[in-house]
């Protein structure tokens, strides 16, 4: 299959573009909208709700803020104490922890790859390496989470594997994949490289928007957010949007190292035929050697 990641603005149609062309063309276009499959693989995991829920009944002396630092042996005298007690608030999650260990250890895979990460995860990268041994599910949970504080950002990580594996065995001949975080240069080349470790090379597709079109559409939105609070799918307001607009770094022919790069405007995102076209044949369209910001 023909993998392209679909990079853009929020508002700037990209979501509404790659579910045209899978409209257009089922039998040979699938779209894999990477918010909803974050919040699937959440789910998986028990849900970040019922997680956040768990860390919200916790006794006081236990839950963040902490007035002193965690620790294994602090965590299991806690356990000792009130086992019973946490035995029964783990019950909704105790069903998902096989997928959670099974996530957080394909986020390992992450973390001699991609330094730029270690900086947000360093605290959940040490108490899984603690914990990852441990049998006992509630005593392995309470490490990570209480140890960590950081399994949102593990799960994205061990999802994203399964992500690109699925992506790399989907028959399909296109296949669009959807995230708005890749806006960003450092989690471009991370998608990237991580198709080619799946096998595949991947392409990218820009979406650039004009500033003035992406504010109207932002002064119409809320923020939704469907996973109470903690994760979920976004759809950013004015505010949001000005730190999308902070974010984003230009794609930039010289530092990225795709195989090959459309740059599609507002006009011609809605020629599906057309587009199918330059995506079966990228060549058609020629190469994008100066760099691309993503408004203008």
């Amino acid at each position: 299959n023909n993998i392209w990641c679909v990079a853009g603005l929020p508002g700037s149609g990209k979501t509404t573009f790659c579910r045209k062309m899978k409209a257009a063309f089922p039998e040979e276009v699938d779209v894999l909208e990477l918010d909803q499959e974050r919040e699937l693989l959440a789910q998986e995991c028990g849900g970040v709700t019922a997680i956040v829920g768990f860390l919200n009944k916790m006794p006081a002396r236990v839950a963040p803020p902490w007035s002193e630092p965690v620790t294994p042996a602090s965590i299991d005298e806690v356990l000792g104490r009130d086992r019973q007690y946490f035995e029964s608030i783990f019950e909704n999650i105790r069903p998902y922890v096989g997928a959670l260990r099974a996530m957080l250890e394909n986020a390992q895979e992450f973390f001699s790859k991609y330094p730029f990460y270690l900086k947000h995860i360093q605290p959940a990268i040490d108490a899984l390496s603690l914990a990852k041994d441990i049998e006992d599910d509630l005593q392995f949970f309470m490490r990570v989470i209480v140890g960590g504080d950081k399994l949102p950002v593990l799960l994205f990580l061990g999802g994203l594997k399964r992500i690109f594996e699925k992506s790399a065995k989907n028959e399909k001949g296109i296949v669009l994949l959807d995230d708005p975080e890749l806006i960003t240069r450092g989690i471009r080349e991370m998608f990237r490289v991580c198709l080619a470790d799946v096998g595949k090379e991947a392409s990218l597709i820009v979406i650039p928007a004009p500033l003035a079109y992406l504010r109207k559409i932002a002064a119409g939105r809320e923020f939704v957010n469907t996973l109470g609070g903690a994760t979920g799918i976004r759809k950013p307001g004015p505010s949001e949007l000005k730190q999308w607009l902070e974010y984003a770094e230009p794609y930039d022919h010289a530092a990225e190292n795709w195989s090959n790069v459309l740059v599609l405007s507002r006009e011609v995102v809605s020629r599906t035929e057309y587009v199918r076209d330059m995506i079966r044949d990228p060549s058609r369209a020629g190469q994008i050697l100066a760099p691309t910001p993503f408004h203008y």
